[in-house]
């Protein structure tokens, strides 16, 4: 798929000399995922049978969606579950050239540099909090895709909603590789114009089990799904 970057030119060193490496411009970027630690980490609730997914997110996050909010402040996991089933779709079928999708719906990862969200991540992970975290530097890039800012904001904006996004952005939309990924952090930063981080994500499309940082190893023996909403990184 040709990007919003396609034409651009790169800059000296600005990516690696094989498309599985990552660019020099994401060193130092981790990527970091929250999860049960009596489940499979890189396990996705919509790998489930829609009914069991459902009653799942019914049970975990019964808040995410964006149909109107009961006044518990509950919206409508039947409506969430296609809505997140579209994206996935999206995020698949918009894949950058060299992007190997191996799963039919990725797992997600928060991607940052900020070395206190690093650090505070591999503090839980050592505590057995159930956390995640990797080099980008170790990962196998055919394998990632990634979306300034949430993936499902960045759906619906090609349909012209605004939705889970705190800002508009040119690459809103826009499915990137690693390569897109450097050129956009270095062209534009990593902080929204507020001065908050921009919350980066990373699509995982594997389920090949990733080097992690030590501290933060998956357990061994683990189940098939996700149980219960995890407080660090992405659950979707």
């Amino acid at each position: 798929m040709t990007t919003k970057f396609s034409q651009s030119q790169e800059k000296d060193g600005a990516v690696g000399s094989k498309f599985g490496q990552q660019p020099d411009a994401l060193d130092g970027f981790y990527v970091i995922r929250g999860y049960d630690p009596e489940i499979d980490p890189l396990s996705s609730v919509m790998d489930l049978p829609k009914d069991e997914a459902v009653a799942l997110m019914e049970k975990i996050h019964p808040h995410r969606g964006i149909g109107e909010a009961d006044a518990n402040g509950n919206r409508d996991q039947q409506l969430y579950h296609a809505d997140r089933q579209q994206t996935d779709s999206w995020l698949r079928d918009n894949a950058p050239d060299g992007v190997k999708p191996e799963r039919e719906n990725p797992t997600f990862f928060r991607v940052t540099n900020d070395p206190a969200v690093v650090k505070q991540a591999i503090e839980d992970g050592a505590a057995g909090k159930g956390v995640m975290i990797a080099a980008v530097k170790d990962l196998d890039m055919s394998h990632w895709s990634f979306t300034f800012d949430d993936s499902m904001g960045n759906f619906f904006s090609t349909k012209g909603k605004s939705v889970f996004l705190e800002d508009k952005h040119d690459l809103h939309g826009t499915v990137m590789d690693a390569k897109d990924l450097a050129k956009a952090v270095t062209h534009h930063g990593t902080d929204l114009p507020d001065g908050k981080p921009r919350a980066i994500e990373g699509q995982y499309w594997s389920k090949t089990p990733l080097k992690t940082v030590p501290g933060s190893e998956p357990p061994k023996q683990t189940a098939s799904a996700p149980k219960q909403q995890a407080k660090s990184g992405l659950r979707k």
